[in-house]
């Protein structure tokens, strides 16, 4: 089943830019939608994934770990928040 495409995306480009862009289409055998669809979708999807990724250092990490193995008890803060969710939810 073929994806519907309904939305348009246009930009601005110099005279420059846009041989640059044909001619790496060209030589990925694309057209210049193709080509700068594709691009995009994948700068897109790793900008994502480094926007969610997270970095610990050792140190940091260790601890990390060593709360999920022992978690605090929870606070008068947390056990609020709780109950409030609930109310939403039940």
């Amino acid at each position: 089943m073929s994806e519907v495409l309904s939305s348009r995306l246009n930009i601005r480009i110099s005279d420059e830019d846009k041989a640059l862009i044909e001619l790496a289409a060209k030589l990925e055998n694309l057209n210049i939608s193709q080509f700068v669809l594709q691009s995009a979708k994948k700068i897109a999807r790793e900008t994502m994934l480094e926007h969610e990724k997270i970095s610990l250092n050792k140190q940091e990490s260790q601890r990390f770990l060593d709360l999920l193995k022992n978690p605090p008890k929870p606070n008068a803060a947390l056990l609020s928040a709780m109950e409030k969710y609930s109310e939403y939810t039940d």
